[in-house]
């Protein structure tokens, strides 16, 4: 990483540790100041990506700020206690300034800890990083089969279904980043990423974790990881 980025990823640690200290369970991450960094790394790669797909920006974005809300709130997702802080992300991404929310959950009082992030202000599904996809239009059509299967076996017998809302689930493992084509997706040398599909079908909403990895050739390299 960049000595640059990591120098303001560090930095920002000091006020996360400082608000954090007594607001927490002594299993958060917001005490572990290695395990953070590494959070943070993620999330950079995960803004790039954002920038490669929101902004058609395929240059390295350049970090210049992370500003910490200094709150922590505590709630209930799932039956399961976690609790929340923010951070303002300010970046340039091909010259232009932009700023963004990231939000963290963790559940530290439970007995194995987990730690999840979401980039931008709307709310997003459990496990969801950011909103959109970057499946290309043949891939996502080559998934609608394998949804209907896979509904089936939760009782859901349908031809179609009502609406599909797509994110981002996990970083995509890849050693370039490009955009080629106006109507295209993003090309990856090393593609291997995972989506959240919300499934509206049946009266109900099913939560898809798909995973996607052209290098499986002995399998069809998408399929569906998890239903919830």
């Amino acid at each position: 990483m960049n000595k640059k980025i990591f120098l303001v990823i560090l930095l920002s640690l000091l006020i996360s540790t400082i608000f954090a200290q007594s607001k927490v369970s002594d299993k958060s991450i917001l005490l572990n100041k290695g395990k953070m960094i590494k959070l943070r790394e993620k999330v950079y790669s995960n803004i790039a990506l954002m920038s490669l797909l929101d902004f058609h920006c395929s240059e390295k974005i350049q970090l210049k700020n992370i500003k910490n809300t200094s709150i922590v709130n505590r709630e209930y997702i799932k039956n399961q206690e976690f609790i929340n802080w923010q951070e303002i992300w300010s970046y340039n991404s091909c010259g232009v300034s932009h700023t963004t929310t990231v939000n963290y959950f963790e559940n530290s009082f439970s007995n194995n800890p987990t730690t999840f992030y979401t980039i931008g202000r709307n709310r997003l599904p459990l496990g969801a990083i950011m909103k959109g996809s970057i499946m290309s239009r043949a891939l996502t059509n080559d998934m609608k089969p394998l949804i209907l299967k896979e509904l089936s076996k939760y009782s859901c017998n349908t031809s179609r279904v009502n609406n599909i809302d797509k994110y981002i689930a996990s970083s995509v493992s890849t050693t370039t980043l490009h955009w080629y084509g106006l109507s295209g997706a993003p090309e990856y040398s090393h593609p291997i990423w995972n989506e959240l599909w919300v499934v509206d079908a049946c009266n109900r909403e099913y939560d898809l974790l798909i995973k996607v990895d052209p290098k499986n050739r002995k399998n069809n390299f998408v399929f569906i990881k998890k239903v919830n």
